[in-house]
């Protein structure tokens, strides 16, 4: 956690002092700077697994996001872009087969989940002059999705103890922006996201398909 809020202030003070020197500087003036906010945040995931459908478990989970939007017209239209990171841990029946032949199967095999991710999304504003503003957003993801196995005795001797894929998915979140000042404030919401990897051999070459529900708090920084 005390890692979690170190970064949220670096980035926070980091796009403070960008704000400052790029209204500062005379080669911004015709960027269209204006209209532009950035948010760091962290929050808490629940997960529900849909693939595989036998003995594969994963506890609650961290998300952490960055990223930033731009106005796409005054009625409160953006288009958004984020990096997330997810980490939880859980149990799996592992089940892997060597190009040889050897096969590795062991049940309730503890594991490391991290997944990265990037968002592309739209977000719509309700009341977006307002210090109070009820939002929506929805959007796809692109990611990549790692699993590091416990080494237990029965794949310890030539089991695949690292496992990493690319996927696909896509989110809906809904929440509230509170304004402190015209450049400060927070973000209240909850997420819902669906995520689904290409096939792991580790799990008897089936994809890793599962849905988020991510509730979380933002800061932002508003250009």
């Amino acid at each position: 956690m005390k890692c979690i809020l170190i970064l949220l202030v670096s980035v926070v003070s980091s796009a403070a002092f960008a704000q400052s020197s790029f209204r500062s500087s005379p080669f911004t003036s015709g960027f269209g700077m204006k209209g532009i906010n950035t948010y760091a945040g962290f929050g808490f995931a629940d997960f529900e697994v849909l693939s595989p459908s036998t003995a594969f478990r994963m506890d609650k989970g961290v998300f952490v996001y960055l990223g930033g939007e731009r106005d796409i017209n005054d009625d409160g239209t953006s288009v958004t872009i984020s990096f997330n990171y997810m980490s939880t841990e859980g149990q799996a029946l592992y089940n892997y087969t060597t190009l040889g032949g050897t096969n590795f199967t062991d049940v309730d095999v503890p594991f490391d989940s991290k997944n990265y991710q990037l968002g592309l999304g739209v977000k719509q504003r309700f009341f977006p002059n307002s210090w109070l503003r009820p939002y929506v957003e929805g959007g796809g993801l692109f990611g990549y999705h790692e699993l590091q196995y416990g080494s237990t005795a029965a794949i310890s001797t030539g089991g695949k103890l690292k496992d990493a894929l690319t996927g696909f998915g896509y989110y809906g979140e809904g929440g509230f922006e509170i304004d402190f000042s015209e450049k400060y404030g927070v973000k209240i919401g909850g997420r819902y996201q669906v995520t689904e990897t290409r096939k792991f051999e580790t799990l008897a070459n089936q994809v890793l398909k599962f849905e988020s529900f991510v509730f979380q708090l933002g800061f932002l920084l508003r250009f």
